[in-house]
């Protein structure tokens, strides 16, 4: 049904100022919350000029997790939605490289509605000169099985290592991951925006084993089942298209017992053809 949930989550009474309660997972990318009200969320990451990717490309980690938790927070942040919940889908658009002087990057995420228990959110990501970087959509479902919620300060684990968002590569351009504790999220899942920024390192594997290494563009996840807090994943890629500007592969993440947690399909653009994000 649903998949991992985000654990970037909203308390206070002040609808106008609510505290934004980051996981280790966030605390360890430099995520803090700026702002929050009903239906809408604000974050604030570092940009060190050694983090970004290629072409001053944002990297994949900050990109998943922070999308996760800021439009799971602005969802969960509408009147109408519950306090809690798990991300459903969530998909992420890369638009333009970050700017050289850039130090910092900003969130801006709002809920686009909210019904019947499901809402959907739209965050922007903007580097400090105000261009448009990033985009995402997502769709989460809120909360019915009564677990108890973050309060402020209650996840007192220490930062995530964000070395340890890693896979192992195999041969056969597929991959595999060992979940840590450190990945985890505050219902001891692995971390919803850890596991998209793993499928994107695993979609790298296997564009490399093909003598690859499309610009990414685009990279959704729907998330079936909770990903375990320990034991390992499989990420199983296959081509759905390898065109002349435009590769796009599929991701199964499958866990130890053979069912699919989650799947990936991501697409890329070929070097050396302009093609418009």
């Amino acid at each position: 049904m649903a998949g991992d949930s985000s654990s970037a989550l909203l308390t206070g009474a002040d609808t106008t100022g609510k505290l934004l309660v980051l996981s280790a997972v966030e605390a360890g990318l430099g995520l803090t919350g700026v702002r929050a009200g009903p239906g809408r969320a604000e974050f604030r990451a570092p940009l060190a000029p050694d983090s970004l990717g290629p072409g001053r490309r944002l990297p994949p980690t900050l990109l998943a997790v922070a999308a996760d938790a800021a439009v799971a927070s602005a969802v969960f942040a509408h009147p109408a939605s519950s306090p809690t919940g798990v991300t459903v889908e969530l998909r992420v658009d890369q638009l333009a490289p970050v700017a050289p002087e850039a130090r910092h990057l900003d969130v801006s995420a709002v809920a686009l509605g909210v019904t019947d228990g499901f809402g959907s959110g739209r965050a922007e990501f903007r580097d400090d000169r105000g261009a448009l970087i990033a985009h995402a959509v997502g769709m989460m479902v809120g909360d019915s099985d009564g677990r108890a919620r973050l309060g402020p300060g209650s996840d007192a684990r220490p930062p995530m290592d964000p070395e340890a968002v890693r896979i192992q590569p195999l041969g056969d351009g597929s991959a595999r991951v060992d979940v840590s504790v450190g990945l985890l999220n505050s219902r001891g899942m692995l971390h919803g925006g850890v596991l998209m920024a793993l499928a994107q390192l695993a979609q790298e594997h296997c564009h490399a084993t093909a003598g690859a290494a499309p610009r990414p563009l685009r990279l959704g996840v729907s998330y079936l089942r909770p990903a375990p807090g320990e034991g390992s994943l499989h990420f199983r890629s296959e081509y759905v298209r390898r065109g002349r500007r435009l590769w796009t592969l599929r991701t199964e993440v499958l866990r130890s017992n053979g069912t699919i947690a989650a799947i990936a399909t991501g697409t890329g653009a070929i070097s050396g053809v302009p093609v418009r994000a």
